[in-house]
């Protein structure tokens, strides 16, 4: 996963990608294929459904998480098998002292992109709408 800045007139601009795993979908379209890199991998491909564009969603979710935490919503392990059980099956967590400090917009914000069912998980139209995002 790579984070691309570059300044802009009225704010800077940011745009994630990864190059190697790149494709684009057709409206409707599902992928079935894992790809990706185990921490940041969406449910739905761990457990090689069929997904779409929402698993970007939950991998923005990590990003923002590991952003506002400074750590990984779920343990890094050396066990592949135990990091994609917990990704699966544990919530994530908004508990720690950092967590008190931080608005529950963002909270909010953060808890819908890493909903572990991808049909109840925020749309990225519904990212940048959430009120977190429009504040000044």
């Amino acid at each position: 996963m790579n984070i691309f800045c570059r300044d802009s007139t009225d704010f800077p601009k940011v745009k994630i990608g990864d190059f190697g795993l790149a494709t684009k979908l057709a409206e409707g379209q599902k992928v079935v294929q894992k790809v990706g890199t185990l921490a940041f991998t969406a449910p739905e491909v761990l457990k090689k459904e069929a997904y779409d564009y929402k698993c970007d969603v939950w991998s923005l979710g990590i990003i923002c998480f590991t952003l506002v935490a400074s750590s990984l919503p779920f343990a890094t392990s050396k066990s592949e098998e135990k990091l994609i059980r917990l990704i699966s099956e544990k919530e994530v967590s908004f508990k720690g002292s950092i967590w008190s400090s931080i608005s529950d917009e963002c909270i909010d914000l953060i808890s819908k992109m890493l909903t572990k069912d991808q049909h109840a998980r925020i749309s990225m139209a519904e990212v940048v709408q959430h009120p977190w995002m429009l504040n000044d």
